[in-house]
């Protein structure tokens, strides 16, 4: 919500001049300030018409953040407007039937979804990962990090894993361990053989992993692959806003 008020013009919720003064403060300021809507969406606005601009927003909107250190302007990715539309009608479709909403089709209104390029950890590269020497919680960082190369999952599964989603099994005679969990954000069923690497970090910790915050997580592996040498850059095929290209990552 905050990163759609620092940007928003669709209806002039807030005001070109309040983003200027709050794009002009750092970041210290920034934390410190609540941005708050100087108009309120009302349920009778909520049409075909409202549905429509708000796409148009989002294939034209940017964002602020940082690329290579530098400050950069982006436009946002095709599946996240996409998702952001399908979340929209969503919210529109139950507000039409709890009847705050007049009924309307919104089938026109399409934002559409695209395969995009995978980067992934070849097994070399685990096991730099593997031989490097670190401090305990950079330590811990990584062998997160290689324990889930084996397992794939979201990170939010990932910090809630816990003893009791391991269990030993015998497979065709031979004893295995298994995974039994559900993914948070579908509530699907996982089960899975776990691969003899991650169950080798996984009996380091005696089956209770390490626990971190995901901005932690994701700023120790920054450092992590640096010590590692993982510095060159990686170049992905993807739409952002209406515009296909390749990007650098």
């Amino acid at each position: 919500v905050k990163t759609c008020l620092e940007n928003i013009r669709l209806d002039n919720l807030v005001s070109k001049k309040t983003i200027s003064e709050y794009n002009a403060k750092g970041s210290k300021e920034k934390s410190k300030i609540v941005l708050t809507p100087e108009k309120i969406i009302e349920f009778e606005d909520v049409n075909l018409d409202f549905l429509n601009r708000f796409n148009k927003y989002l294939t034209t909107a940017q964002y602020k953040t940082s690329v290579d250190g530098k400050e950069a302007w982006l436009n946002y990715k095709k599946n996240y407007i996409a998702k952001q539309i399908k979340l929209c009608k969503q919210f529109i479709d139950a507000s039409i039937v709890q009847g705050y909403v007049r009924g309307f089709s919104h089938k026109s209104v399409k934002a559409s979804w695209e395969d995009v390029d995978s980067i992934f950890t070849n097994f070399n590269e685990i096991q730099n990962l593997v031989n490097l020497p670190l401090s305990n919680n950079m330590e811990r960082t990584r062998d997160l990090y290689v324990f889930n190369c084996f397992l794939g999952l979201r990170y939010s599964d990932l910090k809630a894993v816990e003893k009791n989603h391991f269990k030993r099994e015998k497979i065709n005679g031979k004893m295995v361990i298994l995974f039994d969990g559900r993914a948070q954000k579908t509530d699907e069923k996982i089960e899975f053989i776990v691969h003899p690497s991650a169950v080798h970090i996984l009996e380091k910790y005696n089956h209770e992993l390490p626990k971190m915050s995901e901005q932690k997580y994701n700023l120790n592996l920054k450092e992590i692959g640096k010590k590692a040498g993982f510095t060159g850059m990686e170049r992905i095929r993807e739409t952002r806003g209406s515009k296909k290209g390749f990007y650098n990552i």
